[in-house]
């Protein structure tokens, strides 16, 4: 059993995502962020989970203390047994600091491959943030989803980026619906990140069916779409 996993996101209508590049209008751009945070809200997950780089402006990048140096084992550590949601984080090398276990009161779960440190599973411990092991190399999706339901009882997640992160996700056939914001903006930036940026194995194209499409506010639209075919890559991780 795993999580029922809604990919919710924002975009472009030329599919980019680096929304903070369309702060120009800053109104308009207020409104597409209160916007995706209503239907955050509204699609009721107890949880969410992004990429690592998506991560990092929640963190602050403290040292860490190295004098911690017993060997941990690679095992999963629930820090807040008691806990209904969480903020987890793809960072399969252990590349994030924290001086907090939590955003906005979710608590925060590291996922991680067996290559991490034992400095930085003693500083998740020390500072009180739960983690679990997907991979020697890296994150195995269908792992990560199995132990998240299994060890921490999350029900419905919430998958939010990034483009390397939404494209393993669709890999890995692990997304069951997608709730998708257009802004009014043409990008055009080639360097900018795409909605899905899965760098593996060629597969074949994730069909959707079309559930509901609402015209919001600004020119927002709100697409839902059911994921009809899933076309599942054994490969499919995150490195």
């Amino acid at each position: 059993m795993k999580p029922y996993v809604t990919l919710h996101m924002i975009s472009s209508i030329d599919g980019r995502i680096e929304a903070g590049r369309w702060a120009g209008d800053a109104e308009a751009f207020d409104l597409f962020v209160r916007d995706y945070e209503e239907i955050h809200e509204a699609l009721g997950a107890t949880s969410w989970i992004v990429g690592r780089k998506t991560m990092q402006e929640f963190t602050p990048g403290p040292r860490i203390d190295t004098a911690e140096a017993g060997i941990v084992p690679r095992t999963t550590y629930n820090a807040a047994p008691g806990a209904q949601k969480f903020a987890i984080v793809v960072d399969p090398r252990g590349k994030l600091t924290w001086d907090r276990d939590n955003i906005k009161g979710d608590r925060i779960i590291e996922i991680l491959t067996t290559q991490v440190s034992d400095h930085y599973l003693h500083h998740l411990r020390r500072v009180g943030v739960s983690y679990l092991f997907a991979g020697d190399d890296v994150v195995d999706i269908e792992q990560m989803l199995i132990e998240l339901k299994r060890v921490f009882n999350i029900d419905s997640l919430l998958a939010e980026g990034g483009g390397v992160l939404n494209g393993s996700f669709v890999a890995a056939g692990a997304i069951d619906e997608i709730s998708l914001l257009i802004a009014p903006v043409a990008d055009g930036c080639a360097d900018a990140p795409t909605l899905f940026e899965y760098t593996g194995p060629t597969f074949p194209a994730t069909h959707l069916t079309l559930l509901n499409v609402e015209r919001r506010e600004g020119g927002l639209l709100w697409l839902r779409y059911r994921v009809a075919g899933k076309s599942k890559q054994p490969l499919a991780g995150v490195a």
